[in-house]
């Protein structure tokens, strides 16, 4: 419920020709194992709200699919990379600590929309990164 308004934000987004990968991944990031309960609750609800909404929701459900075929083609098989202790061993980091795990989840966000395509990038990405 907290996130149910989002996918309204996303779609306001998308008409204005202003979405980005990065805000529909940060929405599935977010979202977690919820994100498909969040955008049957965001149909219901547009159709819910008014006789006007009814006769539009065919556009909002056709950007509901969008977003879930974004899903379906980049981030149902996600996976980072490097792991968190290839991670260490670039950053020379003795133990686990919260910038690892900083550094993970913006290198998936990276490979999410195609910045980091290979282990290389992710490499020197990491290389880069200040916690």
């Amino acid at each position: 419920v907290r996130h149910h308004l989002r996918p309204f934000f996303l779609y306001k987004l998308y008409r204005e020709g202003k979405l980005t990968e990065r805000a529909i991944y940060r929405f599935f990031r977010d979202t977690g194992k919820y994100a498909f309960h969040t955008l049957l609750l965001a149909v219901a609800d547009w159709m819910a709200t008014s006789y006007e909404n009814l006769k539009s929701v065919k556009g909002f459900i056709s950007f509901i699919y969008e977003l879930l075929s974004f899903y379906d083609e980049k981030l149902e098989n996600l996976r980072p990379f490097l792991s968190g202790k290839e991670i260490m061993e670039i950053k020379r980091l003795d133990s686990p600590n919260e910038c690892v795990g900083r550094i993970k989840e913006k290198m998936l966000e990276l490979q999410a929309v195609g910045v980091i395509k290979s282990r290389e990038d992710a490499e020197k990405f990491v290389a880069s990164f200040s916690c």
